[in-house]
């Protein structure tokens, strides 16, 4: 049997509990408060938080006439790769066909 790969639990509100172990930093409650993402995801495997990051697609411009995707608040451990498919995945179900990432990068990220 293969091994699965971890899934982003996306929040409309900044998760109100810490993971039981990070590889990354969490979001801060001032830093949610003033950008107002639209989700946040956290990509978790076994309780510890591998990545994050944040989309916005409800206020953005258009493009080709759909909304453009927002990707920030980015940081990311060797995990990366799977974050970025992942949040390209969601901002493709809210209708956007063109995100631009990485916007609000941690220092240190990781950009796949």
């Amino acid at each position: 049997m293969g091994k699965t790969q971890p899934k982003v639990q996306w929040y409309s509100s900044l998760p109100p509990l810490a993971p039981e172990a990070t590889a990354v930093g969490l979001l801060s409650e001032a830093e949610w408060s003033r950008d107002r993402p639209d989700a946040h995801g956290w990509l978790t495997e076994n309780g510890c938080l591998l990545g994050r990051c944040s989309l916005w697609w409800r206020q953005t411009p258009t493009w080709a006439g759909a909304p453009l995707g927002y990707i920030g608040h980015w940081a990311a451990s060797a995990a990366a790769p799977e974050l970025l498919a992942q949040a390209g995945d969601h901002l493709a179900a809210q209708g956007c066909q063109q995100a631009i990432a990485p916007l609000m990068a941690a220092p240190g990220a990781t950009i796949a």
